[in-house]
């Protein structure tokens, strides 16, 4: 089903700075404006976001922020429990301000089960959309780099890589 609409889904890393420091606060709010110009610059009319770490929490607030209709996902009951409680805090505000909150599976019952579902509710977001973005540190880890590259493989989709601490887009 082909459409004009720009429909992206969100991913991040978990390396976003902490506010621990003044110089932390300051690269805090660097990363913060990169993450609003890189929505503002791509216009997305509609995102998809498994809200599962400060950096996708972060980028759903900024859509709310910039009038960016957002859908958030939870891939199972009890998903955010891992979550610290800055992020369960900011989760709070962002599920306030979403257009949409989608609940993938009803439950899990054993760690495979939880995976599954994770993996189905990261296909769910990439086939739904026509562009994919990740957003991450300049120095994130293995983990995320190899999620990239698993996520990454339909030729007909756009896929934008932020680094968001150093504004450097790459576009594929």
């Amino acid at each position: 089903m082909k459409t004009d609409k720009r429909i992206m889904a969100i991913f991040g890393d978990n390396k976003f700075p902490s506010r621990t420091s003044k110089l932390a606060d300051i690269e805090y709010k660097r990363s913060l404006n990169n993450i609003v110009q890189f929505l503002q610059e791509t216009n997305p009319d509609r995102v998809y976001i498994i809200p599962d770490n400060e950096t996708t929490i972060i980028a759903a607030l900024c859509c709310h922020k910039l009038r960016i209709k957002s859908i958030l996902i939870s891939p199972f009951p009890g998903f955010f429990k891992a979550l610290n409680k800055r992020c369960k805090s900011l989760l709070m505000v962002a599920t306030e301000n979403t257009d949409n909150f989608i609940l993938l599976s009803e439950g899990v019952g054993d760690e495979d089960a939880a995976l599954a579902s994770i993996k189905e509710s990261v296909e769910f977001a990439v086939n739904t959309s026509n562009a994919v973005a990740y957003l991450r540190n300049k120095k994130t880890d293995k983990g995320f780099e190899d999620f990239i590259e698993k996520t990454a493989t339909d030729d007909e989709k756009m896929y934008f890589d932020l680094s968001y601490n150093s504004r450097e887009v790459f576009a594929k």
